[in-house]
């Protein structure tokens, strides 16, 4: 018989930011990797919170290893003996893997540290689990994801009864994923639970035992491993627009070839693609998407290579500093980056169209002139006067229809899926669809596959700086196989 580490009964919360959680039931047995995909992020946070810590709820029971540790009559705040990770806030980069997993734990009363009896007892454990880090190396020169498998191993000696590997602002690529997907697989089998919180359901499909939709402080429903199929769980959410993508080609006629790329992490790039397609750069192993951004902007040593236009018999190249009129770039988390909150919708909106018009500013006329246009897509929003009190798609459509009124040739977006949610993350979809039917080229940096049968038209598979394959629209799911 199975034995239960958690369970959450018909919780309801009444929390002063609104998020709450709404009869929430939840269980989550020993030995288990279990799912949980966010369709919105409505009371998320809290439902995490709530797992490690017994804060005051408004009704319902927790039970943590059958025992009740929380109700709503309960006014302790204890800790359960859990763990979140991936958020790397509970390791200290200038000290030692080996100290960051047995000096900093709860409890220690030595004044004297035996560096040389740590790393051996480091050691020990990680041959145990097969990893593969150097005990006596500072943890700020770790990988993303070995900072994660510390983290992890680190809350398996602590004695956590159950992990949280919170990946939904993940940057660790499918590669740094697997790895620790492959390390937290190794531990449950010696008993302890896991819960694997993500944003995409097709890359937790393949490893975890349970799979639970959790929308609007609640879960909506849970999927035992028989019934994981993104065909079932598409018609769970009808609210979600899942169509695939469409073929490209809307009478523009331009090819635009990246050509000879050098960066530190590249070596001779080379890329051709046409008006209005989507090409997915993959890279697993999350390395050449700094060097593309370095590259762009033409910073330090790195402005070997071109970008060529082919249009109409003509031919235009552009070398050095890229980003112009004709290139641009939707940054990631591009919400906090690429916004000024102390503008209003429309100054935000036009915010690239001077270099776009080689005009030292945009007349009060052209103003009106784009208000009008832009109400008849996107509504009364264009009016706003205080971004900060739109909503997240209001948002997104302002970052993306701010490049398709400047009308580039060619975008990069870096990471359009971190951090969203699964709701967020289809509507992104549809925003690349626009550009596209702008005629603008879309080049998508991501180390993910996840969503690329939607909207991408052809999937490059970058290893090692170097173009290892593609593939074509239908061929996806084979790449996630041999990827």
């Amino acid at each position: 018989m199975k034995k239960e580490v958690l369970r959450m009964e018909n919780i309801l919360t009444d929390y002063p930011d609104g998020n709450n959680l709404k009869n929430l039931y939840f269980q989550v047995y020993e030995g288990e990797i279990m799912g949980v995909v966010g369709i919105n992020k409505y009371g998320l946070e809290h439902f995490l919170e709530l797992i490690c810590n017994n804060t005051p709820i408004k009704f319902g029971r927790v039970y943590f290893q059958e025992v009740m540790v929380n109700h709503y009559g309960h006014i302790k705040d204890t800790a359960n003996r859990v763990s979140i990770i991936g958020r790397n806030d509970s390791l200290l980069y200038n000290l030692s893997v080996a100290d960051n997993i047995f000096v900093l734990r709860k409890g220690g009363k030595s004044f004297f540290v035996n560096k040389k009896a740590l790393r051996q007892e480091a050691r020990y454990y990680m041959k145990h689990f097969q990893i593969d880090i150097n005990p006596g190396k500072k943890v700020k020169y770790l990988e993303g994801y070995e900072k994660c498998t510390v983290e992890l191993l680190k809350a398996y000696i602590l004695g956590a009864k159950l992990v949280i590997y919170d990946g939904t602002g993940s940057r660790l690529g499918d590669l740094g994923d697997y790895r620790i997907r492959e390390v937290l697989r190794r531990m449950t089998k010696e008993g302890m639970a896991a819960v694997f919180v993500g944003n995409h359901y097709e890359e937790l499909i393949s490893f975890c035992d349970r799979l639970a939709l959790f929308k609007d402080g609640k879960i909506i429903k849970v999927f035992p491993k028989q019934e994981m199929d993104v065909r079932i769980m598409e018609a769970c959410t009808p609210l979600l627009e899942s169509g695939k993508n469409t073929s490209f080609g809307s009478g523009f006629k331009r090819n635009i070839i990246v050509d000879d790329w050098n960066t530190q992490e590249l070596k001779h790039f080379s890329l051709s693609l046409e008006a209005g397609e989507c090409v997915m750069l993959y890279d697993k192993s999350n390395k050449i998407q700094s060097g593309i951004m370095r590259r762009l902007c033409g910073e330090g040593n790195e402005t070997g290579g071109s970008i060529v236009f082919k249009e109409n018999g003509r031919e235009k190249v552009i070398s050095g500093r890229f980003l112009h009129r004709d290139i641009a770039v939707i940054e990631e988390n591009p919400l906090e980056t690429m916004l000024f909150y102390q503008y209003s919708y429309l100054d935000n909106l036009c915010f690239l169209l001077e270099k776009k018009m080689n005009t030292i500013k945009i007349t009060s006329k052209i103003k009106k002139s784009i208000e009008k246009e832009y109400m008849e897509i996107l509504g009364k929003e264009v009016k706003s006067r205080n971004i900060l009190e739109l909503d997240k798609v209001s948002l997104y459509n302002l970052v993306y229809y701010r490049i398709h009124l400047l009308n580039p040739k060619l975008v990069f977006i870096v990471q359009p899926f971190s951090k969203t949610d699964l709701r967020t993350r289809y509507y992104i979809v549809s925003l690349i669809r626009v550009l596209k039917e702008a005629g603008i080229a879309v080049i998508i940096l991501t180390s993910s596959i996840a969503d690329a049968e939607r909207v991408v038209d052809r999937l490059c598979v970058v290893e090692n700086g170097s173009k290892k394959k593609e593939y074509k629209a239908g061929e996806f799911e084979k790449a996630r196989m041999e990827n």
